[in-house]
């Protein structure tokens, strides 16, 4: 019955405040046309001066984003983006680099981490099937466009390209964010965490990314 209860006031809270709609929350947030600024792109590293990670613009004619290292399955390059704002994030576009080769400078996977706040640790994203790890370009020159659910509402994101083959390779990164500003009212949630329902049933919420309290679910 108290689960019940806080279900309904949760639902409460959530009607009377302002909501988007995720199936128009879909727009580019400006990576292409420059409206993310040069300055608002960061990385963990770059090959070299034409391949910084504001390059990373897709369907640019530069080389992309292309990190320092050869990239595999355990390396940790990624490239940051700076928001500013609180923004929903519902698609993600990449691109890799034109190569004559074609099993060269582009991931074929990646994953994603995100913060709300600058003090918050970075949080993994995790898909709704519970894998932390997408699948990203299968060539170096058609992007791939790739729904995010859940969405993630977030100020700084960062995109760290995998590698899954036996060998390591170079890469290079473009891409597009899409989605749309962040306008919702709700400013504090707490509800209990479900529970198991027999062998095949169970209620838990795997893709909550705040804080689990002894079983209730806060941020």
């Amino acid at each position: 019955m108290d689960k019940i209860i806080c279900l309904f006031l949760l639902l409460i809270t959530i009607s009377n405040t302002k909501q988007f709609d995720l199936e128009t929350c879909r727009y580019p947030l400006g990576i292409e046309t420059g409206k993310i600024l040069d300055s608002a792109f960061s990385s963990s590293s770059h090959a070299r001066e034409s391949t910084i990670a504001s390059k990373a613009r897709i369907r640019s004619e530069t080389d992309g984003w292309c990190p320092l290292n050869q990239i595999s399955s355990t390396t940790y390059e990624y490239i940051q983006i700076d928001l500013v704002n609180l923004t929903v994030i519902t698609l993600i576009e990449l691109q890799g680099k034109f190569s004559l080769k074609p099993n060269e400078q582009f991931a074929d996977s990646f994953r994603i981490e995100y913060k709300r706040e600058n003090e918050q640790k970075w949080i993994k994203y995790k898909y709704f099937s519970g894998q932390y790890i997408l699948s990203g370009n299968s060539n170096s020159y058609i992007p791939t466009m790739r729904d995010l659910l859940p969405s993630i509402i977030a100020r700084q994101i960062r995109i760290i390209p995998i590698v899954t083959g036996p060998l390591s390779k170079y890469i290079c990164m473009r891409l597009e964010l899409y989605g749309c500003s962040y306008e919702d009212g709700l400013i504090s949630y707490s509800m209990p965490q479900g529970d198991k329902r027999g062998y095949d049933v169970q209620f838990f919420d795997e893709t909550y990314d705040g804080q689990n309290e002894n079983g209730t679910l806060k941020g």
